[in-house]
């Protein structure tokens, strides 16, 4: 019988891994699978990837993706919705108008 629970660690996924399913899914971003590609990406995206739990670097060596976080931010982030990693929220619009 199989175990079709769900076990902790099942939402994260190793960054690579992520970033190539990804990179199939959004063909019309014209990204490339690989790690430096991956890098690049991470550059720009990291802070606002974090900042929305949908990335964590593990013990300082690697990075994890949050399996339905990620791509949604990510796309958000290369497509402009979110001006990389330094969006702007309605609480800071807010105390700029104080």
């Amino acid at each position: 019988m199989s175990n079709t629970t769900p076990q902790p660690g099942d939402e994260w996924q190793p960054g690579l891994e992520a970033w190539r399913a990804f990179v199939t899914g959004n063909p019309i971003l014209g990204l490339k699978p690989g790690q430096w590609q991956l890098n690049n990406a991470m550059r720009h995206a990291r802070e606002e990837l974090v900042r929305r739990d949908a990335a964590r670097k593990i013990r300082n060596r690697y990075w994890v993706f949050h399996r339905e976080r990620f791509p949604i931010v990510m796309f958000d982030i290369l497509s402009g919705a979110i001006n990389r990693g330094r969006a702007r929220h309605a609480d800071d619009a807010a105390a700029d108008a104080a």
